[in-house]
C-alpha cells in the first residue's frame, strides 16, 4: 500500500493543472486584500474611528446586549475602530443624510440591522463587524447555555479580534479578522481541490480510462485501491495549500503565533474531507461523459461556499435557523468555523467538533465510495 501511495503521489506532483485554484487563487486574493488594507492605512494613517449611530428600540435580549457590549469595546480601545453616538432614529437619519456619520446600527430586541446611505471603505468595515457578530452568535449562545459567566470575556475577545488597528502578538494564541479572511480564502481553495478526488476515482473506473479498466478486473479489494488514492490526493492538496499559507506568512507577513499547528491540522483535515467528496461524486455519477460529474461537483462546491455564508452572511443564518442539518454537515462551514474558533475564543470545543465533523464526512464518503465502486458493472471493458 505504501508503494501505491508513493506512486500516486508522484503522479500528482507531475500535474500542474491544479495550481490555479489551490495556490494561485488564495495568493491572488490574499495579496489584493492586503493591498486594500494598506491603501486604507496610507489614506488615513492609523485607521480613523468610524462615526456611527446606535439606535435602540424596545428591550434588548441577550444577542442585542452582547452586540452593544462589543460595539462599546471597539469604541473604547486605545486605537478605537468606532466612534459611537446613541441617537433616536430621526436624529440618526438626519446625520446620515448630512454625512456626519457613516452608518446606523438599529437594535430592536434581538433584531439587528445596519443602515447606510452609500458604499465605501467605512461602510464595508461596519458591515464586516455586524456580519462577524452574526457568525459568532452560535458560539456565544453555546457559551451562554454552558458557561454564562464567560460571555463578557467572549464578547471582549470578539471585539479585540475585530479591532483592525490592533497588532497581533506572535504566540499570544489569537488572530484578528484580517487573518481570518485570508484563512477563508484558503478554505475555499481547499474545497476547490475536490476535483483532485474526482480525477483519482476516475482512475479506478473501467469506463473512464484504460488504467481504470485494468484495475476494475483485478481481485484487489476496492478499499485497498481507494486508500492510497485518497491519502496521496489529500497529502498533495494539503502541501499545495501550505504553499499559499507560507506565502501569507513569509511574503504578506501574517503571523499566526501559537495557532499555526492548529491551522495546519485544520487544513489537513479539510483536505481529507474535500478529496473524499470528490471521490463520492465520481462514484455515484459514473455513467455518461466525465464533464457531467465535473460540472456537478463544481456546483456542489459553490453551493457549500454559498451556504457557509462566505458570500452572503445572511444565508448562513437562514440555513442554521431553518436547515440545521445542512449547516452541521457542510464541511466548508466546519472548516471556517474551526478557523473562526481559533481566532476568537480560547475554548477549543468548537474547533474539535468541527474537525470531528470533517473527519466523519471523509470516512462516510470514502466507505460509501468503496461500496458503490465494488458494485459497479460495465457492459464491456
Amino acid at each position: 500500500m505504501l508503494r501505491s501511495f508513493l506512486y500516486e503521489f508522484k503522479k500528482l506532483m507531475r500535474q500542474k493543472n491544479w495550481m490555479f485554484w489551490i495556490i494561485v487563487f488564495p495568493i491572488f486574493m490574499g495579496t489584493m486584500f492586503n493591498i486594500v488594507i494598506h491603501a486604507i492605512g496610507d489614506d488615513v494613517g492609523a485607521f480613523q474611528a468610524i462615526p456611527v449611530a446606535l439606535v435602540e428600540e424596545g428591550e434588548q435580549g441577550d444577542r442585542g446586549t452582547a452586540f452593544i457590549e462589543m460595539l462599546y469595546h471597539l469604541s473604547e480601545e486605545k486605537e478605537p475602530v468606532l466612534d459611537i453616538e446613541v441617537l433616536s432614529m430621526d436624529e440618526a437619519k438626519e446625520q446620515l443624510n448630512a454625512e456626519y456619520i457613516n452608518g446606523i446600527y438599529f437594535l430592536d430586541g434581538d433584531d439587528l440591522r445596519l443602515i447606510v446611505a452609500n458604499e465605501g471603505i467605512q461602510q464595508s468595515v461596519l458591515r464586516m463587524i455586524s456580519n462577524r457578530f452574526y457568525q459568532a452568535q452560535s458560539t456565544i449562545e453555546t457559551i451562554a447555555q454552558n458557561n454564562p459567566q464567560m460571555i463578557p470575556q467572549a464578547v471582549e475577545d470578539l471585539g479585540r479580534e475585530l479591532n483592525i488597528n490592533q497588532g497581533i502578538e506572535a504566540g499570544r494564541g489569537t488572530m484578528n479578522f484580517l487573518i481570518y479572511v485570508k484563512l477563508v480564502f484558503l478554505a475555499m481553495s481547499v474545497f476547490q481541490g475536490a476535483h483532485i478526488g474526482l480525477s483519482r476515482i476516475h482512475q479506478l473506473q473501467g469506463n473512464r480510462s484504460p488504467l481504470g479498466a485494468r484495475r476494475s478486473v483485478t481481485p484487489t479489494n476496492k478499499i485497498k485501491q481507494i486508500i492510497p488514492q485518497f491519502l496521496a490526493s489529500s497529502t498533495f492538496l494539503f502541501l499545495y495549500t501550505c504553499v499559499a499559507l507560507f506565502y501569507y506568512i513569509f511574503v504578506l507577513d501574517v503571523q499566526f503565533g501559537s495557532q499555526l499547528p492548529l491551522v495546519l491540522l485544520a487544513i489537513f483535515v479539510g483536505s481529507l474531507a474535500s478529496i473524499s467528496i470528490g471521490m463520492f461524486i465520481g462514484t455515484i455519477i459514473y455513467k455518461g461523459i466525465a464533464a457531467i460529474s465535473e460540472m456537478i461537483l463544481s456546483g456542489l462546491v459553490m453551493l457549500m461556499i454559498f451556504l457557509s455564508g462566505v458570500m452572503v452572511i445572511d444565508i448562513r443564518i437562514l440555513t442554521r435557523e431553518n436547515f440545521l442539518i445542512l449547516d452541521r454537515i457542510n464541511p466548508l462551514t466546519l472548516l471556517t468555523d474551526a478557523f473562526y474558533s481559533l481566532g476568537s475564543f480560547s475554548d477549543y470545543r468548537i474547533y474539535n467538533t468541527s474537525l470531528i465533523g470533517m473527519l466523519a464526512v471523509a470516512v462516510v464518503c470514502c466507505v460509501v465510495s468503496a461500496i458503490i465502486l465494488r458494485r459497479q458493472t460495465y457492459d464491456s471493458i
